[in-house]
Protein backbone atom coordinates (compact mmCIF):
# COMPACT_ATOMS: atom_id res chain seq x y z
CA UNK A 1 0.00 0.00 0.00
CA UNK A 2 1.06 2.94 -0.37
CA UNK A 3 1.95 5.94 2.05
CA UNK A 4 0.33 8.68 -0.70
CA UNK A 5 -2.39 10.41 0.01
CA UNK A 6 -5.46 8.91 -2.60
CA UNK A 7 -8.92 10.50 -2.54
CA UNK A 8 -11.99 8.98 -2.22
CA UNK A 9 -15.12 9.14 -4.08
CA UNK A 10 -18.39 9.44 -2.05
CA UNK A 11 -19.10 6.05 -2.30
CA UNK A 12 -15.95 5.02 -1.03
CA UNK A 13 -16.17 7.17 1.85
CA UNK A 14 -19.86 5.98 2.43
CA UNK A 15 -18.40 2.93 2.75
CA UNK A 16 -15.60 3.06 4.99
CA UNK A 17 -17.83 5.31 7.50
CA UNK A 18 -20.52 2.41 7.06
CA UNK A 19 -17.41 -0.26 8.18
CA UNK A 20 -16.36 2.21 10.84
CA UNK A 21 -19.92 2.63 12.32
CA UNK A 22 -20.30 -1.12 12.67
CA UNK A 23 -16.63 -1.49 13.87
CA UNK A 24 -17.42 0.61 16.77
CA UNK A 25 -21.27 1.59 17.11
CA UNK A 26 -20.54 3.37 20.63
CA UNK A 27 -18.81 5.69 18.78
CA UNK A 28 -20.83 6.14 16.01
CA UNK A 29 -23.72 6.75 18.16
CA UNK A 30 -22.33 9.22 20.34
CA UNK A 31 -21.05 11.22 17.05
CA UNK A 32 -24.45 10.93 15.46
CA UNK A 33 -26.20 11.70 18.94
CA UNK A 34 -23.77 14.74 19.24
CA UNK A 35 -24.85 16.00 15.95
CA UNK A 36 -28.17 15.56 16.65
CA UNK A 37 -27.45 18.18 20.15
CA UNK A 38 -25.38 20.74 17.65
CA UNK A 39 -28.16 21.05 15.06
CA UNK A 40 -31.07 21.22 17.79
CA UNK A 41 -29.03 23.65 19.45
CA UNK A 42 -28.39 25.85 16.12
CA UNK A 43 -31.73 25.40 14.94
CA UNK A 44 -33.06 26.37 18.75
CA UNK A 45 -35.16 23.61 18.88
CA UNK A 46 -37.92 24.14 15.97
CA UNK A 47 -36.75 21.11 14.27
CA UNK A 48 -35.85 18.75 16.93
CA UNK A 49 -38.32 16.35 15.55
CA UNK A 50 -36.95 16.51 12.16
CA UNK A 51 -33.07 16.24 13.63
CA UNK A 52 -34.19 12.80 15.35
CA UNK A 53 -35.61 11.04 12.67
CA UNK A 54 -32.63 12.04 10.74
CA UNK A 55 -30.42 10.47 13.02
CA UNK A 56 -32.68 7.30 13.67
CA UNK A 57 -31.90 7.08 9.96
CA UNK A 58 -28.47 7.16 10.07
CA UNK A 59 -28.33 4.98 12.68
CA UNK A 60 -29.88 2.24 10.68
CA UNK A 61 -28.60 3.27 7.44
CA UNK A 62 -24.82 2.49 9.06
CA UNK A 63 -26.51 -0.53 10.41
CA UNK A 64 -26.11 0.83 14.29
CA UNK A 65 -27.92 -1.82 16.48
CA UNK A 66 -30.88 0.36 18.51
CA UNK A 67 -30.14 -1.15 21.57
CA UNK A 68 -26.47 0.44 21.75
CA UNK A 69 -25.19 2.15 24.74
CA UNK A 70 -22.81 4.99 24.45
CA UNK A 71 -22.05 4.39 28.55
CA UNK A 72 -18.02 3.66 28.84
CA UNK A 73 -16.96 -0.05 30.22
CA UNK A 74 -17.49 -0.44 33.72
CA UNK A 75 -13.70 -0.52 33.97
CA UNK A 76 -13.07 2.71 32.86
CA UNK A 77 -12.55 5.70 35.06
CA UNK A 78 -13.82 8.58 33.24
CA UNK A 79 -11.89 10.92 35.93
CA UNK A 80 -8.52 9.34 35.01
CA UNK A 81 -6.31 11.73 32.73
CA UNK A 82 -6.08 10.10 29.08
CA UNK A 83 -2.55 8.35 28.74
CA UNK A 84 0.10 10.37 26.77
CA UNK A 85 0.91 9.58 23.65
CA UNK A 86 4.52 8.29 22.99
CA UNK A 87 7.01 10.97 22.10
CA UNK A 88 10.92 10.27 20.13
CA UNK A 89 13.50 10.22 22.46
CA UNK A 90 15.87 12.70 21.45
CA UNK A 91 19.26 10.99 22.30
CA UNK A 92 18.42 7.10 20.75
CA UNK A 93 15.77 7.38 18.53
CA UNK A 94 13.91 5.01 20.44
CA UNK A 95 10.36 6.60 22.54
CA UNK A 96 9.34 7.19 25.48
CA UNK A 97 6.30 8.23 27.35
CA UNK A 98 6.42 11.99 28.93
CA UNK A 99 6.20 12.71 32.38
CA UNK A 100 3.37 14.84 32.97
CA UNK A 101 5.45 16.78 35.69
CA UNK A 102 8.46 17.07 33.75
CA UNK A 103 8.04 21.40 32.41
CA UNK A 104 11.07 20.93 30.20
CA UNK A 105 9.80 19.65 27.63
Amino acid sequence: MSDQHQDLTGGEALDQAKEYAQEHPEQAKGAIDALEDKLDEVTGGRFRDVIDKGGEYLEEEFGIPADVSQNPPADLDADAPAEPAPVPDKAGGGQTTPDPKDQTS
